[in-house]
């Protein structure tokens, strides 16, 4: 077999095993879950600003 083969049945693999998790996922996780999961995500990244250093000289030892 060569290797130009190996790799196209590896990746075709690779599809179907992920595009099956997709599937999965998709009908067993309830809407509410992930919509709330989102809703956390974007709330948690929205809410934190690093606050700017004004002493960029000052140095302790």
């Amino acid at each position: 077999m060569k290797a130009s083969t190996k790799l196209a049945a590896y990746v075709a693999g690779l599809a179907v095993v992920f595009g099956a998790a997709f599937g999965i996922a998709g009908a067993v996780i309830p809407s509410s879950v992930v919509e709330n999961w989102q809703d956390q995500s974007v709330s948690e990244h929205s809410s934190t600003t690093p606050e700017p250093t004004t002493d960029m000289t000052s140095t302790s030892h």
